[in-house]
C-alpha cells in the first residue's frame, strides 16, 4: 500500500502544459526538537515520520523546489525526486545548520557556521562568509534563502543581502539604514513584484533589487513576516499581528485569535488566506477571521509551531477539525520531606512555559501567556486528578507559596517542561517533588 507521504512526494510533479510545477501544500516545523514536521495538503494533515520517512530523526528544516522535497536536520540533508526514494548525499562537513534552501534547478544550498554551502553535480562547495562579508567584520549567518518571482535566489544574512548569480553567491554592497549596530534582520519575505521585505526591532528595510528603503517602527519580538496580494506586510510580534502599508502601521484584529497567542511565522497562500505558526497550533486566517488546528481537534502531532514553508498555491482545502474526545491527568506532588504536598494549587496550560516568565500580582503564570488553562488543587495526600482536558502538551505550575509559583520539570512528558495528554485517557505522571523557592 502506498503512504500518504509517498502519495504526497508522487504529486509533487504535476503536468501543466507539459511542465513540472512545484507541489501546492504547506510544511509547518515544531517549535520543540521532540516531534517531526508535517504538511497539509489537499488531502489532510501528513507527518514526516511514517514508513517512508527521511533516512534521519530531527528534521529542522524543508524546502520544497520543483519536483524535489529537501529535509534537513543540524548536520545531515536528504531529498526526494517525486514518488521516489530518498537520497542522502554525504555530510557537507560544516557545523550547527541555521537554513536551507534550493533554486528552481534542484540545487540545494545550505547556510551553515562558517558559509554557505552547495549541492550539485553529486557534491558540496562553500562560499565563506568572508566572500559575501560587507558588515565590517560582523559576520553574521544565513537567516532564510528566499525566491523572489522571477526565480533568483537570495540570501537574508543577519545585517546583509547576497544573490546567487552566475553559479556563485555576490553581495549587495549598500547596507540598509539600521537605528543601531545591534540590530539583526528576524526574517524576510518577497513580494509579487519582487521586493524585499525584512523586519528588525526597529521596522522594516526593503530592498527593491538596487536601492533601500526605512520605516521606522518599534516593534517587541518580530518573528516572521509575509506580503499579501495587494502589498500590505503582516508581521508577528510578541502581542499579536502588526501590518505595514501606504507609510502606517497598525495592529491587525483578527477574529478568533486570542490574545495570548503567540504567532511566529507567517505565510500567504494562493488564495489569499494567511497562515500563522502560532504556540496555539496551524491557525488560517480567512475574511479576517482566524481557524486554529490543534492536537485538541485534528491529526496535528503537535501545538507549538515554529517555521513554516509555503510551496506553490498552497493547499486546495483545508483539514476538517475531528474535536477528539478530550482526556486527563493525575499525579501526586511532594515537598522537601517527601511528604504529599495537601490542598495546593495545581494549573496546566498548553504553551511552553519558562521557568524566567514574570507576571502582574494577582495574575498567575498561566493567566496572561495561555489561551487555555485548567486549575485543580491537590489532596490531602498531594494526590491530584483533573479532566475534560483537550489533547495536547501542557506546561505545569504549582503554588508552592501564596503568589509564589514553580513550573514544574522532569522527565515525565514528551520534553522536560511539557506533559502530553493523549484524547481519550487519563495521563499518569510520576511523582514529582516540588520544592520551595
Amino acid at each position: 500500500m502506498v503512504s500518504r507521504l509517498a502519495a504526497i512526494a508522487a504529486v509533487l510533479v504535476s503536468v501543466v502544459s507539459g511542465t513540472a510545477r512545484a507541489n501546492d501544500m504547506a510544511c509547518v516545523i515544531p517549535g520543540g526538537g521532540s516531534a517531526a514536521p508535517f504538511c497539509v495538503d489537499g488531502s489532510g494533515i501528513v507527518a514526516l515520520d511514517g514508513k517512508e520517512k527521511a533516512p534521519f530523526t530531527f528534521i529542522r528544516h524543508v524546502a520544497v523546489c520543483g519536483a524535489r522535497l529537501v529535509v534537513a536536520n543540524t548536520s545531515e540533508v536528504a531529498f526526494r525526486e517525486g514518488s521516489g526514494g530518498w537520497t542522502k548525499p554525504a555530510r557537507h562537513g560544516k557545523p550547527v545548520m541555521g537554513a536551507l534552501g534550493c533554486d528552481a534547478k534542484g540545487t540545494i544550498f545550505i547556510g551553515h557556521k562558517d558559509g554557505i554551502a552547495k549541492f550539485e553535480g553529486g557534491q558540496w562547495t562553500d562560499t565563506p562568509y568572508s566572500a559575501v562579508n560587507v558588515t565590517n567584520g560582523t559576520l553574521d549567518g544565513v537567516k532564510r534563502f528566499i525566491t523572489k518571482p522571477d526565480g533568483s535566489l537570495w540570501a537574508v544574512l543577519g545585517r546583509s543581502l547576497a544573490r546567487y548569480e552566475g553559479g556563485e553567491w555576490k553581495a549587495i554592497a549598500d547596507l540598509p539604514p539600521f537605528p543601531n549596530e545591534h540590530i539583526r534582520f528576524s526574517d524576510a519575505a518577497a513580494d509579487r513584484d519582487g521586493r524585499l521585505w525584512m523586519v528588525h526591532s526597529g521596522g522594516l528595510s526593503m530592498h527593491d533589487g538596487k536601492l533601500w528603503t526605512a520605516h521606522k517602527e518599534n516593534l517587541i519580538g518580530p518573528a516572521g513576516v509575509a506580503v499579501d496580494g495587494s502589498g500590505t506586510v503582516w508581521i508577528s510580534v510578541n502581542d499579536g499581528i502588526r501590518t505595514f502599508s501606504g507609510g502606517g502601521w497598525k495592529k491587525a484584529l483578527i477574529g478568533g485569535m486570542e490574545p495570548q497567542i503567540k504567532p511566529r511565522d507567517l505565510a500567504f497562500d494562493g488564495k489569499g488566506r494567511l497562515w500563522i505558526a502560532s504556540s496555539w497550533g496551524l491557525g488560517v486566517v480567512e475574511n479576517n477571521v482566524a481557524k486554529f488546528w490543534r492536537m485538541a481537534n485534528s491529526d496535528v502531532p503537535f501545538d507549538d509551531m515554529r517555521t513554516l514553508i509555503m510551496a506553490g498555491k498552497g493547499p486546495a482545502s483545508l483539514p476538517t477539525a475531528q474535536d477528539k474526545p478530550t482526556g486527563g491527568l493525575k499525579g501526586k506532588l511532594e515537598g522537601d520531606e517527601n511528604t504529599g504536598l495537601a490542598d495546593v494549587r495545581v494549573e496546566f496550560c498548553n504553551v511552553r512555559l519558562s521557568r524566567f516568565s514574570t507576571f502582574k500580582s494577582g495574575d498567575t503564570p498561566c493567566s496572561t501567556q495561555a489561551p487555555l488553562t485548567f486549575t485543580t488543587r491537590t489532596a490531602k495526600d498531594g494526590t491530584f486528578t483533573i479532566e475534560k482536558v483537550p489533547p495536547g502538551d501542557y506546561s505545569i505550575t504549582v503554588e508552592r507559596e501564596a503568589g509564589k509559583w514553580v513550573l514544574l520539570t522532569g522527565n515525565f512528558g514528551v520534553t522536560a517542561e511539557f506533559v502530553r495528554v493523549a484524547s481519550g485517557k487519563v495521563t499518569s505522571i510520576p511523582t514529582i517533588t516540588v520544592k520551595a523557592k
